[in-house]
């Protein structure tokens, strides 16, 4: 609980004289995202997607899904989701922006709140499969 009081007081913004403090609370935390059977549907690839884009989505699911999937224990989609407010989807494998450079920023630099993966990780070909399964909407 301490940890929590501690994580929620760094994160404060202060705006002109108002300041905004992150709810960890449980309750606040289960109210908020949860996906539509439809967006569900898109997350997995269709039937005639590529093979790279099939193993892009199998890398997603063992190195990103753990917190960038839909559900409130999900701390990553919880936090786009307060940063885009519906802007663009807060579930990163439903994006149609994402560039190879901004994923690879991501997944190899440090980053606020997401730790970098090594190249014994995540190698350049799997870098490959999840910039292909990530894009995969771009075009649509």
């Amino acid at each position: 609980m301490l940890f929590s009081v501690c994580l929620a007081a760094s994160l404060a913004v202060k705006a002109g004289d108002k300041e905004y403090k992150p709810d960890f609370s449980p309750l606040a935390m289960a109210s908020q995202y949860s996906a539509t059977d439809e967006q569900i549907s898109l997350i997995e690839p269709d039937h005639n997607a590529s093979a790279s884009v099939i193993r892009g989505y199998e890398i997603y699911n063992g190195k990103c899904a753990m917190c960038h999937s839909y559900g409130y224990e999900k701390g990553a989609t919880l936090r786009l989701e307060r940063r885009y407010q519906g802007a663009v989807p807060a579930l990163i494998a439903l994006r149609t922006d994402l560039s190879r450079q901004l994923i690879e920023t991501f997944v190899r630099k440090e980053t606020v709140g997401m730790p970098p993966f090594r190249i014994t990780e995540i190698s350049p070909s799997d870098m490959d499969d999840l910039v292909a399964y990530l894009t995969r909407l771009n075009s649509k």
